[in-house]
C-alpha cells in the first residue's frame, strides 16, 4: 500500500530497448522540415505549446500540422475554438485551390488570397480548380470540432475519453478561447494546462496547443516562453515551446512569407533551444521549404544572425541552407 507506483532500476532497464523501439515508431512529422530535424518530431507524450502574436501564423502552423498528418492517414482530432463553423474546412480547401492554381502552368497570375476568395472576389480564377480542389481535402482521418456555446475544462476531459483510443494527435486551438469558471483566469488557465498534460500522459496521444503572446512593449525579434499570456505554469508543463515571427526583411517574393520559428523549450535537449530557424511558407506549394537558415539571437533577443559556416552548424542541421 503506497508503493505500487514505484520500480526499481532493473525492471525498468529489462524492458527498456524494446519499449523505446515502440515508442520511435509512433512519432509524428510537423511537416516543416527545421521542426523536424530540431525537434526529432512530435513524440507520444509530447505537450508542444504554439505562440505568436496576433496574426503571425499559429493557426495556420497548427491547421499544416493538422492536415500534414492527416495526409499520412495519421488520426488527427482538432479543437478549433477560435474558428467560425466550416472555417478550417474552407480554409483547408482554399489551400488546395491555390496548390492546383499555381500548378497549372495557364493561370492568370492573380495573387491568391484567402480573404478576397471568402468574399468571392476570386471565384472566376480559381474556379476551374473547385471541384479536384474538394477532392483532395476529403480526409476521414481529420475531425475537426468547434466551439459551440461553452467550451471548458470538463468538455475538454470528456472529448478526450471518447477520443482517445482512435487519435494519434490532438491539436487545440487554442488554450485562451476555452472557457473557465471563477474570476482568478491565471489558476484556471493552470489548472487547464496540468490537466490537458496529467491526460496526454496518462492515455499516450501528443497534444499541440496554441496560446496568446501577452501583449506588450516586448522588442524581442521572437517571442520567448515568458511572453505568453497567462500563467507561468502554461510554459512549464508542456515540452516543447515553438514560437513565431514573421520576417520583413528580403522578403521581395509576395507567394513566400519568411518566418523566424523559435524552439524556446525542448524538456528532452535544452541545448537546442539556442537556435532560430527561418523558413518560408510557399503558398504556390502550401508548405514551407525544406532548406532553412540557421541562426542565432543577440542583442537581448532584438537581432538574429545566420551561421554561415559548417563547424558552427549543430549535428541535426544538414537540411540548413549555408
Amino acid at each position: 500500500m503506497g508503493f505500487d507506483n514505484w520500480k526499481d532500476l532493473k525492471f525498468n532497464l529489462e524492458t527498456e530497448k524494446e519499449d523505446r523501439h515502440k515508442f520511435s515508431t509512433r512519432v509524428l512529422s510537423y511537416g516543416i522540415k527545421f521542426l523536424d530535424k530540431i525537434t526529432e518530431g512530435i513524440l507520444p507524450h509530447d505537450l508542444i505549446l504554439i505562440g505568436a502574436k496576433s496574426g503571425h501564423g499559429k493557426s495556420e502552423m497548427a491547421a499544416h500540422i493538422a492536415m500534414s498528418n492527416a495526409k499520412q492517414g495519421k488520426r488527427v482530432f482538432m479543437f478549433a475554438l477560435e474558428a467560425e463553423e466550416q472555417e478550417i474546412q474552407r480554409r483547408l480547401l482554399f489551400k488546395s485551390l491555390v496548390n492546383d492554381y499555381y500548378s497549372d502552368t495557364h493561370f492568370n497570375k492573380i495573387i491568391p488570397n484567402y480573404l478576397r476568395w471568402y468574399t468571392s472576389k476570386q471565384e472566376r480564377e480559381l474556379a476551374p480548380y473547385y471541384e479536384h480542389a474538394k477532392q483532395s481535402i476529403k480526409l476521414n482521418s481529420l475531425k475537426i470540432r468547434y466551439r459551440g456555446d461553452e467550451f471548458g475544462l470538463e468538455q475538454y476531459e470528456q472529448e478526450i475519453v471518447g477520443i482517445k483510443d482512435q487519435a494519434d494527435l490532438i491539436i487545440l486551438d487554442h488554450l485562451h478561447y476555452m472557457d473557465f469558471q471563477g474570476e482568478n483566469e491565471n489558476q484556471a488557465l493552470k489548472n487547464m494546462i496540468k490537466t490537458i498534460r496529467s491526460l496526454s500522459l496518462k492515455h499516450g496521444v501528443p497534444v499541440v496547443v496554441i496560446g496568446h503572446i501577452r501583449k506588450g512593449n516586448n522588442e524581442a525579434l521572437v517571442p520567448s516562453i515568458e511572453d505568453f499570456h497567462g500563467s507561468s505554469d502554461i510554459y512549464k508543463n508542456a515540452t516543447k515551446v515553438i514560437t513565431l515571427a514573421p520576417c520583413y526583411d528580403h522578403n521581395e517574393d509576395p507567394t513566400k512569407f519568411l518566418t523566424y520559428i523559435r524552439l524556446a523549450k525542448c524538456r528532452q535537449d535544452g541545448s537546442r533551444t539556442r537556435f532560430v530557424g527561418l523558413s518560408a511558407f510557399d503558398i504556390k506549394t502550401n508548405s514551407y521549404s525544406d532548406d532553412f537558415k540557421l541562426g542565432l539571437l543577440s542583442k537581448g533577443d532584438k537581432e538574429w544572425s545566420e551561421i554561415t559556416t559548417s563547424d558552427q552548424m549543430p549535428h541535426w542541421s544538414e537540411d540548413a541552407d549555408l
